[in-house]
């Protein structure tokens, strides 16, 4: 293989593994996030429930 192959083609690899790599790991922050969001509201929501409950009975 000639250098300039080598050269040509090594940064685009490493290009496309690091996008791999910080998008695998956007995608884990993405859906913790979403999750963390989808939890806070239930647990709020929980909460209110419960104080009505408390404050019906």
């Amino acid at each position: 293989m000639s250098p300039s192959a080598v050269y040509g083609y090594k940064p685009y690899t490493a290009i496309v593994t690091e996008i791999g790599i910080r998008f695998k790991r956007d995608r884990i922050l993405i859906i913790t996030s979403l999750v963390n969001h989808l939890l806070t509201i239930y647990w709020m929501r929980l909460i209110a429930f419960y104080g009505i409950l408390k404050s019906e009975s």
